[in-house]
């Protein structure tokens, strides 16, 4: 299959197959609530990482094979993990099935610990109750959201960079994000509008702060830099806001556009009755928004991904061309990549977006049994020509941990 490097094809139209699959260890039909769920997965180098229940695995891309594994302590589960890595490195916390309590730096190169560390957070009356911290990585700070207290961590070493909480009469870290220097929070304050705040992520010190409309709240953060929210204004329809990086509001996006609902897939890795980190299918690159739709409810059925543009809030494009799910793999100044399944009408195909028309280039395709096999809510990867799936949980009929298509 042609190889992707840094975002540009050598050549297309190649052909894809199974290289290899990591089944999930024991019986199917034996396991528990806490095992068998994904929290995160990252590339570094060629190895592919899980971060699971029990613990953090390294594998091969080449071949599958283990190449390191660091569990969490005796007793302890894992409640959640950073979505991203910075420079190999990335953070999970941990703890008791009442309390996640424990935060962790890994150096994804070579799976050791770099730094751990007690967080606060209350016992909870029952694992129903028991919420994993909000978690992010930005540059060489971990930053943890927990009991109304944001904490930054250096993470070669955990040393403690600051920690910022609510004023008097409000509450702050809800909703976070962090990228390109800066953390971005909520606040919210009783009788006041709730606030965004960013703040510098080495530092703690805030740059910006906005406040949304009264009567208004904040439900999300998608994206620190440029800043990206969402709020839920009195018997009004939920919007987007999008923000320069003084913090002046730019536009005020509907989720509705050209009558495509975009789905931002409010998704959270739950294990047993912990909650890990939300995973967002939105992606933004520069200014540009890319947000699949719910395209099969209207007269459209083959939009698959739109393009917004975060300084105007108007829409660039919906790509057409297929009616197959759509795995976007990654965003970037060439556009998007992602994967086509087929399932069991068409051939799966790796393609591409193009960012200034939403055009469909078409890089590989696979045969239709391949389609079979691909999980339909799966972490998705791409690297030197090698695709990798790794499901949320375990799939009812296989047991396919990570998948590998090259």
């Amino acid at each position: 299959m042609a190889k992707l490097v840094s975002g540009k094809d050598e050549g297309n139209s190649g052909q894809f197959s199974v290289a290899w699959q990591l089944e999930y260890p024991g019986d199917a039909n034996g396991k528990d609530t806490d095992t068998e769920r994904l929290y995160a997965s990252w590339l570094v180098g060629d190895v592919v990482v899980r971060a699971q229940s029990d613990g953090v695995v390294g594998y091969s891309i080449s071949d599958g094979s283990q190449v390191w594994g660091t569990p969490v302590p005796s007793g302890s589960i894992m409640c959640g993990a950073t979505l991203t890595q910075q420079d190999g490195f990335a953070a999970i916390t941990y703890g008791s099935s009442k309390k996640c309590d424990s935060v962790a730096g890994i150096d994804l190169r070579t799976g050791k610990e770099t730094f751990t560390a007690k967080i606060e957070a209350e016992d909870t009356k029952g694992r129903f109750d028991t919420k994993a911290p909000l978690l992010n990585i930005v540059g060489k700070y971990v930053v943890v959201s927990m009991e109304d207290k944001v904490t930054a961590y250096e993470v070669a070493d955990g040393k403690r960079r600051w920690t910022r909480t609510g004023g008097l009469g409000c509450t702050t870290g809800a909703q976070m994000a962090a990228g390109n220097g800066i953390v971005l929070v909520s606040e919210k304050c009783l009788g006041k509008g709730d606030k965004l705040i960013a703040v510098d992520a080495g530092t703690g010190i805030p740059k910006w702060a906005a406040t949304v409309p009264r009567g208004s709240y904040i439900t999300d953060i998608f994206s620190a830099s440029p800043a990206l929210a969402r709020i839920s204004p009195p018997g009004l329809d939920p919007v987007l806001l999008s923000f320069d990086a003084k913090g002046t509001k730019l536009a005020e996006i509907p989720q509705k556009l050209d009558g495509l609902e975009m789905i931002d897939y409010n998704l959270t890795a739950r294990i047993g009755d912990h909650y890990g980190q939300r995973r967002y299918a939105f992606h933004i690159v520069g200014t540009t928004l890319y947000a699949p739709t719910m395209s099969w409810l209207t007269s459209k059925p083959d939009n698959q991904i739109v393009a917004v543009d975060l300084t105007t809030g108007k829409l660039k494009w919906g790509s057409r061309g297929s009616t197959m799910q759509f795995h976007t793999i990654r965003a970037d100044e060439s556009g998007v990549l992602g994967f086509e399944d087929g399932r069991f009408e068409q051939s799966p195909r790796l393609v591409r977006l193009d960012p200034a028309t939403g055009a469909t280039t078409t890089l590989a395709t696979g045969a239709k049994a391949e389609s079979l096999d691909v999980p339909s809510s799966a972490d998705a990867h791409e690297t030197a020509g090698t695709i990798l799936f790794l499901p949320l949980e375990q799939p009812v009929t296989k047991k396919v941990a990570i998948l590998a298509l090259r």
